[in-house]
């Protein structure tokens, strides 16, 4: 998208025409999201203060993450043992 300037459904089509994919929603969510604040995410240089779509994406996550009990700090853990394999 932001390599060619091209739009998400652009990118998006070219990508269906070539392979049979679905995007899940968050990722789609976060594509667009993208687009949206024009591929800069920060409305300053320190990179505290988030572009009101960036914001609005990171307040509907956290409402998310509630409702499973979760923060989005939890640590990555593996779905397996890998020290079976």
């Amino acid at each position: 998208m932001r390599q060619r300037q091209l739009s998400l459904d652009v990118i998006i089509a070219e990508v269906r025409a070539r392979r049979k994919v679905k995007p899940r929603g968050n990722f789609m969510d976060q594509l667009q999201v993208w687009q949206a604040v024009e591929y800069q995410l920060w409305e300053d240089n320190q990179k505290r203060i988030p572009k009101a779509p960036y914001q609005s994406y990171l307040d509907g996550r956290a409402v998310r993450l509630a409702a499973k009990g979760l923060t989005g700090n939890e640590p990555i853990v593996p779905l397996c043992d890998w020290d079976e394999y």
